[in-house]
């Protein structure tokens, strides 16, 4: 199955309840789950998180995209033909 990883480098600024937020490269601020993150981490942590997409689900979900996009452009040539 092929796989796309995006690494992004991020600090942990605080913790906000059962979330951490964490501050990208960007400046952009994102929410996390802490329970998804090691225990260990602490306030100021400079860590990598790897976000992995699974290619072949996303070339399905275009592909359904497409097909709901061509059902409704030729449906819609229908009821304007009915008209």
């Amino acid at each position: 199955m092929d796989k796309k990883n995006n690494f992004q480098k991020v600090t942990l600024t605080k913790f906000e309840g059962e979330c951490a937020v964490l501050k990208l490269n960007s400046g952009e601020e994102i929410k996390w789950q802490k329970s998804k993150l090691p225990d260990n981490l602490k306030i100021g942590d400079v860590f990598y998180l790897i976000a992995q997409a699974n290619l072949l689900s996303e070339e399905k979900n275009q592909q359904q995209i497409a097909a709901r996009l061509l059902e409704e452009i030729l449906n819609g040539n229908e009821e304007k033909e009915k008209s």
